[in-house]
């Protein structure tokens, strides 16, 4: 995976992607919205800051990036609400009386299941078989099918899963690639 560090003047990136898609290589036929985003400051004073790299992608991979993530959404729903099932069911079956253990307690347990089966496990089993999941961004991460990408305070970090593209991105930017600090 080739990175680079991009950075950030005036609030903004000025990059240029290749005309092809950035994970296949094929012809572009869209551009989809990347965005690169970060908080930071105190528990009463947040500043956000957000980027957006437009991306080309072929129409199969647009496609394909879309149906996997409605699957991967679609099945962490179903593991909170197994989850969130199975903890009311255990309250009432222990006849919990105090709000904080039925409330907070069960359905904290449960999303953390959920995330955990549903988003992270899946994944990391379905993305043994599957290129595709496995250069999705991370269940945390930013990025889409074949880039990701990472907000810093003075540069934008971007990876790249396809070397070829990685590289002509490199030499339409006159960039050399680097590791990306978090």
């Amino acid at each position: 995976m080739l990175s680079f560090a991009i950075p950030i003047v005036d609030g903004k990136v000025n990059v240029q992607f290749p005309q092809k898609c950035v994970y296949c290589g094929k012809p572009q036929e869209f551009t989809v919205g990347v965005v690169a985003s970060r908080s930071s400051g105190t528990q009463y004073y947040r500043q956000y800051s957000s980027i957006t790299l437009d991306v080309p992608y072929c129409s199969e991979h647009v496609n394909k990036a879309k149906r996997l993530g409605l699957i991967l959404n679609i099945i962490f729903f179903l593991c909170l609400l197994i989850s969130c099932a199975t903890s009311i069911m255990i309250s009432f079956a222990l006849d919990l009386q105090d709000v904080f253990q039925i409330c907070v307690l069960g359905p904290g347990l449960a999303l953390i299941f959920a995330v955990l089966t549903g988003s992270i496990g899946v994944r990391k089993v379905w993305g043994f078989f599957n290129d595709e999941i496995r250069d999705l961004p991370s269940f945390f991460g930013q990025g889409h099918l074949g880039i990701k990408v990472m907000m810093g305070n003075e540069q934008v970090g971007i990876a790249f899963t396809n070397e070829e593209i990685g590289h002509e991105f490199a030499r339409l930017n006159k960039l050399s690639p680097m590791p990306i600090s978090e």
